[in-house]
Formats: C-alpha cells, sequence, structure tokens
C-alpha cells in the first residue's frame, strides 16, 4: 500500500511541475544594457528592478551578463543587425537602451528594440527632478512600455534571409 502511494505522489508531483516549467519557458526575456550620462548606473538599476517584479511574466538578463556581451561590439549596439546578434546571443526577447541627461532637471530615454530583427518598439522620455530613484520613471514605466514589451514577446520569427 505505501509503495502505491508513493507512486501516485511522485506522478502527482511530475503533473504539477509541468505546468510551473510550461509558464517559466513563456517569460519574456529582457535585456537593460548600460544607460548613456552620469547618472546610468542608477537608472539601470531602476530600470531592472521595475521590469524584474514578480507577476509580469519577465526576466532580466543579468548585468554582468548583458555589459559581457556588450564589450564584445565595440561602441555597442548601433545598428538593427548589431542588436538582433546581441539579443540572439542573451537570448532577449527585448533590449532595453536609456540615457539621462541634463543638471537642473534629468531628461530619461528609454527606448525598447525588438529581440528578434532589433528594431524599434517603442520610444519614452521623462523631464525628471534630479533624483537617483528616478519615481516618476518608476511609476509611469510599467503602463507606458508593457506594451511593448509583450509585442516584442509575441512577434514571429523573421525568416532567415
Amino acid at each position: 500500500m505505501s509503495r502505491a502511494l508513493g507512486w501516485v505522489l511522485l506522478v502527482l508531483a511530475l503533473v504539477l511541475s509541468l505546468p510551473a516549467e510550461a509558464a517559466q519557458a513563456q517569460k519574456a526575456r529582457v535585456a537593460v544594457l548600460r544607460p548613456e550620462g552620469r547618472q546610468g548606473a542608477a537608472l539601470r538599476k531602476v530600470l531592472m528592478q521595475e521590469l524584474g517584479k514578480k507577476g509580469r511574466g519577465r526576466e532580466v538578463v543579468p548585468a554582468r551578463t548583458v555589459d559581457a556581451q556588450v564589450k564584445r561590439i565595440r561602441g555597442g549596439p548601433k545598428t538593427d543587425d548589431q542588436r538582433q546578434a546581441l539579443a540572439e546571443k542573451l537570448g532577449a526577447d527585448a533590449l532595453i537602451t536609456s540615457s539621462v541627461k541634463g543638471t537642473k532637471r534629468w531628461d530619461v530615454e528609454v527606448r525598447v528594440y525588438d529581440g528578434k530583427d532589433g528594431t524599434l518598439l517603442a520610444e519614452e522620455s521623462w523631464n525628471v527632478r534630479p533624483n537617483r530613484a528616478f519615481p516618476e520613471v518608476k511609476r509611469e514605466l510599467e503602463s507606458r512600455l508593457s506594451a511593448a514589451l509583450r509585442k516584442s514577446q509575441e512577434r514571429p520569427t523573421p525568416p532567415p534571409p
């Protein structure tokens, strides 16, 4: 009796783990490249925290991994082909580039590129007060960019040329 119960529990555990693995596979992978500007490190930290929050269906590629791959492309990815190659190496569905400029008020720009073909999906900008926590960006990031990030995950893979 206990042996049969053990097998039943094992099969039940395997069946219950399959939906969890399927949900894990459906998460969009997002790579946040190093932002331009003096406050770039703080902005990257905010972007990674906001994009990687639980329950949003995204997985953020670690900064160390992104930086190692970007270093191989001298000057960073500037063309669609370079962005596509970088996203392929990182296994990312979307690449996010950003910049912070200004002194009295910071101009923050965030751009989302499709990982499959490197094209621009969305571009948003904020004119914020100097604050390393970027509260306006935190508050509005999800509402402004969530559609573009979903679109990057849903787009079919382009045919090879």
